[in-house]
């Protein structure tokens, strides 16, 4: 693929920091971009980067909220230990850990809460696997199917405590956020 500079137009549909810098250096920035149209130099870059592993596909099929935990709780996953819950949701959840848990694998997160939610042990699979930012590791999200009612306690529960909360930068809440401007234009 020929390298060089793409020159298309999009709309900013969100932006938040990635890295404040306080060294003189100018700080990093994450953005998502929307395109009126399909874009095949952008598409055709993207598909060199996911072969190279310098970018990872992350669709958002989630149909209901994402809740961050204000301290990552400390389970398994399948034959790794330790891993660290970032967040969850009804249907998934994204992990931290050392070793990187390659995609399509699928074994049982198990964590617990405290004694009255007792242990939890539910069956997922790795939808997306990356090196963490900063190189400190991997990060993987789990899709977690038929665990809704063990889910919404365990997310009841970490909310009570002040554990967790919602994630009000979710991609679905961004998108949201978009088509109701779009709707009320």
């Amino acid at each position: 693929m020929p390298h060089g500079r793409i020159i298309v137009e999009g709309t900013v549909l969100w932006c938040q920091i990635d890295e404040l810098l306080l060294d003189g250096r100018e700080d990093r920035y994450l953005g998502g971009l929307m395109f009126r149209e399909q874009q095949p130099a952008i598409a055709a870059l993207l598909e060199e980067l996911m072969a190279t592993d310098a970018a990872v596909l992350i669709e958002d099929f989630r149909c209901e909220d994402r809740y961050t935990m204000t301290a990552p709780l400390t389970g398994s996953f399948g034959d790794v230990a330790p891993v660290s819950i970032v967040d969850l949701s009804l249907h998934g959840g994204r992990l931290s850990m050392r070793s990187k848990i390659e995609s399509g694998s699928t074994g049982s997160l198990r964590f617990q809460v405290d004694e009255e939610t007792g242990p939890i042990d539910v069956r997922a699979k790795v939808v997306w696997s990356a090196g963490a930012p900063g190189g400190a590791g991997f990060a993987a999200g789990l899709s977690i199917d038929k665990s809704e009612d063990q889910l919404r306690k365990v997310v009841h529960r970490l909310c009570a405590r002040g554990e967790a909360r919602i994630d009000a930068l979710s991609l679905r809440r961004k998108f949201d956020a978009v088509r109701n401007n779009r709707v009320s234009a």
